[in-house]
């Protein structure tokens, strides 16, 4: 997924686009702690995609009072994410670990599983596979498929507390770099946060880039990988909502000025009118499919369709009175010409 960034600077008084690419989900047989950030990454992008998409696109209807039932499309991933970075979630337990001297992958796994075992339908078991060559110590129900995870405490460390450099100097270096001492779980989470802070302060435009086929292999498709992602990356529940919805939008200042031209009589001129009134003159007084449309507080929604409609009538019109200017102009100019050559004579 890439996603165009318009965001908007107090401090710097200016506008920018910026372009973010995110990673590409993992499923690896077995995924040890890169894998689980890269996959919990996607995790919290693919929430603020759908949380973007659909959960604020009806809560508008809401806020603009258009008669909307709720539809509940199945994309919450909360709860995979509260699994993971929640307290008593998989990088609290994995940072809990790493400051006890005996801890273990095994010790860790037990912790795992004493608090998530039967309470989180997002973890469990692994499942047993032949081609596997080395056992995983749990399933993580990701939004991309299961993901299984192997070997996360042994990868934690950014500085080792106990290395040689640390042993060949003083007692107070070495209570300095254990104050200091910081996981690799401790930074990456920083990071993200600021990521997703980012986000938040932008207006996004996103592009859904599909892979074709796992080889890389020109002119081959992959029929159930790409439709795999189509439903994963919500795409699929896009186009319902967009079907089901009012995707295209216009405040009602804009649309009276804009699509004014496709009847002029219908507001008069002599009176005032507001531009809610004037919006809804002028479409009733429209052939249209009226049914196709809702009036929200503030602004006016369209079904699917609708807008490019009015678009192709604004361009007729548009049309005919460019036509008509230029009949009228070079009337005008022929008569002056004419009117020029008999005065000469």
């Amino acid at each position: 997924m890439k996603c165009f960034l318009h965001s908007y600077n107090l401090r710097l008084l200016f506008h920018s686009i910026c372009l973010f690419r995110t990673p590409v989900p993992l499923s690896f047989q077995l995924n040890s702690f890169e894998q689980l950030c890269i996959n919990f990454t996607n995790e919290k992008l693919q929430q603020y995609f759908n949380r973007h998409m659909f959960i604020r696109e009806q809560e508008e209807y809401k806020r603009e009072g258009i008669e909307w039932t709720f539809i509940d499309f199945g994309l919450d991933l909360q709860a995979g994410i509260d699994l993971i970075e929640k307290p008593l979630g998989i990088m609290y337990i994995l940072e809990e670990e790493c400051m006890f001297p005996k801890a273990t992958d095994n010790s860790f796994k037990a912790k795992m599983y004493d608090n998530h075992i039967g309470k989180s339908s997002n973890f469990q078991k692994p499942r047993h596979y032949m081609k596997r060559k080395y056992e995983a110590h749990f399933e993580l129900m990701h939004y991309a498929g299961v993901k299984s995870s192997n070997k996360l405490l042994s990868c934690l460390y950014e500085n080792f507390v106990g290395s040689n450099s640390d042993q060949k100097t003083g007692g107070k270096e070495k209570r300095k770099k254990a104050a200091s001492f910081q996981t690799m779980s401790q930074l990456y989470k920083e990071n993200l946060n600021k990521l997703m802070t980012n986000l938040r302060c932008t207006l996004p435009h996103f592009v859904r880039c599909l892979i074709p086929n796992e080889t890389k292999t020109p002119g081959i498709m992959d029929f159930f990988m790409v439709l795999h992602q189509l439903r994963c990356n919500g795409v699929l529940e896009g186009i319902r909502i967009c079907r089901k919805g009012f995707p295209n939008r216009i405040i009602y200042a804009e649309f009276k000025q804009r699509y004014h031209i496709l009847n002029p009589h219908a507001i008069p001129d002599d009176t005032f009118v507001d531009s809610r009134k004037a919006t809804e003159k002028l479409l009733w007084s429209l052939d249209i499919d009226h049914n196709q449309y809702k009036f929200g507080h503030t602004k006016v929604f369209f079904k699917v369709g609708l807008l490019g409609l009015l678009e192709e009538m604004r361009d007729e019109c548009s049309a005919k009175v460019l036509t008509l200017l230029q009949a009228v102009s070079r009337g005008k100019i022929m008569r002056m010409e004419l009117q020029n050559m008999m005065t000469r004579k």
